[in-house]
């Protein structure tokens, strides 16, 4: 089958199945432009500080050569998180904001975020705001929870598995592992605060596909009771050479292999018998956790597909936002820039606290961004399923169309792989993709 739905998708991918040509991209309208500052998300960069010093972290030795910043002890100050807060809520559109609290290790400036949340409280208390914090959990206290327990406030715990994997990359700033004491913070969270636990906390893996999967599954599966699916986030390692080992990784990928046609010729089993959606008690952890992520992307071809947004005549660049639009990013110095996953350079300058947004800074951005993009875009067979951004084209300094290039054979290989997995799957079954397994 493997062979056959592989020859079927580079026929269609031939036959230009996936376009509609003649196919028009659409520029940024000046409309998007004038409608900037309909704000519904702030994130704020509170310290460019950590207690750790992960071995893959983007401000570390690993990514020198995309120019990020490195750990250093600025730290934002009250009166400037002020001036951004308020800047924010002149233009806020939502009755539940987000507010992002980022770092480094956010936690570092805990008087600052309490701060934060008390002037909002009281300041702006007809708005539900939705707190959103990062942090590798070793500074947690109680006193900590408490406070965001009653504010709203969800934690994103990162965490990647057995110790073999998780203290290989993440170490704190003397180098020693940390397992230990990310794992002694979240069972405090789920012993003291067990219903905070079950509705605030999720967890957020980064794994290399160069480390051993079975490794990963069965750690989290061995500690159920920490990490319920649901709350699971697996995210990959930006590509670099300096974690990448291509014999382990191709043996991983035949162990997933395995493994998902393991899980899925169950589940297929087992909804012949039922005739019906599938309890997830026949599933094993494991199983569900493969089912879980192997799905995640085929969702959206599936969703793309059966909404027929795969031949759609004008097309949006691909996965971009306009800048300064719904999210406002601010830097420790209350400079604005594009967004929290590039570097905070004069490059990425949109605006500051005093000043707001500048518009002539985002239209050349914009415009850059099309400069690059478009000409390729139009005959790229994959556009329609595209979601890549300004911050995978950025080299750390500039908008890069080299680095877009890579990232766009990158992407076409992945989804060429997909969609072969999805041809195997609609065979056996049209619903499985509807299926869900919530814990």
């Amino acid at each position: 089958i493997k062979n056959r739905n592989n020859k079927k998708i580079m026929d269609l991918v031939q036959k230009k199945y996936f376009q509609n040509f003649p196919l028009e991209i659409e520029n940024f309208k000046p409309n998007h432009i004038e409608k900037i500052e309909k704000l519904e998300t702030l994130v704020l960069n509170v310290t460019e500080n950590c207690n750790f010093r992960c071995k893959y972290c983007l401000y570390g030795d690993a990514y020198n050569h995309l120019g990020f910043r490195k750990h250093t002890h600025k730290k934002m100050n009250f009166n400037i998180a002020k001036k951004a807060i308020d800047h924010f809520f002149k233009y806020c559109i939502k009755k539940n904001p987000t507010i992002g609290l980022f770092g480094g290790e956010p936690l570092l400036e805990y008087n600052l975020i309490e701060n934060i949340i008390n002037y909002i409280n009281i300041n702006y208390s007809n708005t539900k705001v939705i707190y959103q914090i990062s942090t590798n959990a070793s500074l947690l206290t109680k006193d900590m929870i408490n406070l965001f327990s009653k504010n709203n406030v969800l934690l994103d715990i990162s965490i990647d598995g057995p110790s073999n994997i998780h203290d290989k990359y993440r170490v704190d700033i003397n180098g020693k592992k940390t397992l230990t004491k990310v794992l002694s913070k979240i069972r405090m969270i789920k012993n003291d605060f067990p219903s905070y636990f079950k509705s605030h906390t999720r967890f957020n893996i980064t794994h290399n596909f160069s480390e051993s999967f079975n490794d990963l599954i069965t750690f989290f599966s061995d500690n159920s009771d920490l990490f319920p699916l649901n709350k699971l986030r697996l995210n990959t390692l930006v590509e670099n050479e300096k974690f990448y080992n291509e014999e382990k990784e191709e043996d991983n990928q035949k162990y997933i292999e395995k493994y998902t046609n393991q899980t899925l010729k169950k589940i297929f089993n087992n909804h012949k018998l039922e005739k019906s959606s599938i309890s997830h008690k026949r599933l094993s952890y494991q199983e569900e956790f493969v089912y879980k992520f192997i799905t995640k992307d085929l969702s959206r071809i599936h969703n793309l597909i059966n909404k027929k947004k795969i031949i759609n005549k004008k097309v949006h660049p691909n996965g971009c936002c306009v800048p300064g639009r719904t999210s406002l990013y601010v830097s420790t110095s209350g400079i604005y820039h594009y967004c929290s996953r590039v570097n905070s350079s004069k490059s990425t300058v949109i605006g500051n606290i005093d000043d707001g947004i500048m518009v002539s800074k985002v239209n050349k951005l914009l415009r850059k961004y099309e400069k690059i993009s478009l000409s390729n875009c139009k005959n790229c067979w994959a556009v329609n399923f595209c979601g890549l951004c300004f911050a995978v084209c950025y080299d750390g300094f500039k908008l890069s169309e080299e680095l877009k290039d890579k990232k766009c054979i990158t992407y076409r290989k992945y989804l060429f792989r997909n969609l072969i997995v999805y041809c195997e799957l609609m065979e056996k079954d049209k619903t499985i993709l509807e299926y869900s397994y919530d814990n």
